[in-house]
C-alpha cells in the first residue's frame, strides 16, 4: 500500500499560521483535487478543523485524533496504525497534514508531491526537512507566478538504497 504526502510548504517550511494557508494558489488547490479525488485523505483533527468544506467531497476522509469530536462524513482513527488499517485496498491514501501527522508518516510514506513556494511566510506550522540522503528528488516542475508566489511542484521518493530512520 503506497503512502503520498501531499503538501505546500514556503522556504522557511511554513505549512499554516492561525490553522489557515497563508497563500492562496488556485493551481495548488487545483492539483491537491486532482491527486487526492477518489482516494484516501489523512489528516489531524486540526487540519479537518481548517477545511471549509467538510468532508472533502469524493473523498474517504480519516482523521487521527484522541478526542472524539463531530466528524459527518469523516472516520476517525487514534493513531497512524489504525487510519491506515481503515483504508480500503482499492484506493490511494494521501497524507495531507498537520505538521504532527506529516512527522508520524514520512518514516512510512514511499512518496512526497510538494508545492515548494519561493516566499518566506510567517506562520506556526512546519513541514519538516526534506533528508536528502533518505528522499530523492525526481521531478521538479516550474510553476508561473501567481499571486506573487513563485512556485514548483516537486515529486520526491523514497531511496531505495537507504534502509533508515528518522530517529
Amino acid at each position: 500500500m503506497e503512502i503520498t504526502i501531499i503538501v505546500a510548504y514556503s522556504d522557511n517550511r511554513v505549512i499554516g499560521n492561525k490553522n489557515t494557508l497563508p497563500w492562496r494558489i488556485s493551481s495548488d488547490l487545483k492539483s491537491f483535487k486532482e491527486h487526492t479525488v477518489n482516494n484516501t485523505v489523512i489528516m489531524g483533527r486540526k487540519t479537518w478543523d481548517s477545511l471549509p468544506i467538510k468532508p472533502l467531497p469524493n473523498r474517504e476522509n480519516i482523521v487521527i485524533t484522541r478526542n472524539n469530536i463531530l466528524t459527518n462524513g469523516a472516520v476517525l482513527a487514534k493513531s497512524p496504525s489504525e487510519a491506515i488499517s481503515l483504508c480500503k485496498p482499492n484506493k490511494k491514501i494521501f497524507i495531507i497534514g498537520g505538521s504532527s501527522i506529516y512527522e508520524q508518516f514520512l518514516p512510512i510514506s514511499s512518496r512526497i508531491l510538494a508545492t515548494e513556494i519561493h516566499s518566506l511566510l510567517e506562520g506556526d506550522s512546519f513541514f519538516p526537512k526534506i533528508q536528502s540522503e533518505i528522499w530523492l528528488e525526481i521531478d521538479r516542475k516550474p510553476q508561473f507566478s501567481e499571486n506573487n508566489y513563485n512556485y514548483d511542484f516537486v515529486t520526491y521518493i523514497k531511496n531505495p538504497k537507504t534502509l533508515c530512520d528518522y530517529n
